[in-house]
């Protein structure tokens, strides 16, 4: 009986002594993780600071120096965010992810090729609202992301329009570029020109019968685009 006790009162020593290691393992891990994400909070501070403090000063070299890194990691953050739009699934958890991104886009204001090429090939879609609490500024599609953009996101939705076959696509992007441009009549000189430019290549060019064929599709969907925004209201 009393080897039972013993074996019994070792046993619990035993995982008492277990436990208060695995914990103070554990409580050191969490302190290094915070110690290194406070670290690299004070840098990125640091970095920001120094940034803030080279405007003005010095030669355009120095500031570029200083800015360059600064630029990456927005335009990397932004890329990486623009392939979840192409990644991710259409089921719900999908589309709400897709939806937040936008929103993150439409904040950033990335006008990168690739980011605004990402956002015009899925220009049609639609996702899920995400909540007041999740972001009250809501973003919920690739157009609105666009729209926020601005104007270094009018080349791809012209190369979109030019790609493109379907219609409510080509309606969207007609639209999101007038709001972008902001007068009617500056998107219509922007549409007119676009087919006048593609229709002069095709005349000039000595091309191939498929890239021919290619030219005058454009030319066909730029005068559909160009019609769709001539009957629409004035400016909005």
């Amino acid at each position: 009986m009393n080897a039972m006790l013993r074996m019994a009162w070792m046993y619990r020593w035993a995982v008492l002594v277990v436990g208060l290691t695995c914990g103070i393992a554990y409580a050191a891990d969490g302190a290094r993780a915070s110690a290194a994400d406070s670290e690299n909070k004070t840098a990125e501070v640091a970095n920001l600071e120094n940034l803030v403090a080279a405007i003005g000063h010095g030669s355009a070299e120095e500031w570029t120096k200083q800015f360059s890194p600064f630029l990456s990691r927005r335009n990397n953050e932004a890329i990486a965010l623009s392939r979840m739009l192409l990644s991710e699934g259409n089921d719900a958890q999908g589309k709400l992810i897709k939806g937040r991104a936008c929103f993150l886009l439409g904040e950033l204001r990335v006008g990168n090729s690739e980011v605004t090429n990402n956002l015009v090939s899925v220009i049609g879609e639609e996702y899920i609202g995400p909540r007041v609490k999740d972001m009250p500024y809501g973003i919920l599609n690739p157009a609105s992301a666009l729209y926020r953009i601005g104007k270094p996101a009018l080349r791809a939705l012209i190369n979109g329009i030019k790609k493109g076959d379907d219609k409510k696509i080509r309606y969207r992007s007609v639209t999101t570029m007038r709001h972008i441009v902001g007068e009617k009549a500056k998107t219509d000189e922007l549409l007119a020109r676009q087919v006048k430019t593609v229709q002069a290549d095709l005349d000039r060019l000595v091309l191939t019968p498929e890239s021919k064929k290619k030219m005058q599709k454009a030319v066909s969907r730029l005068k559909s685009a160009h019609e769709m925004l001539k009957g629409q209201e004035g400016d909005w």
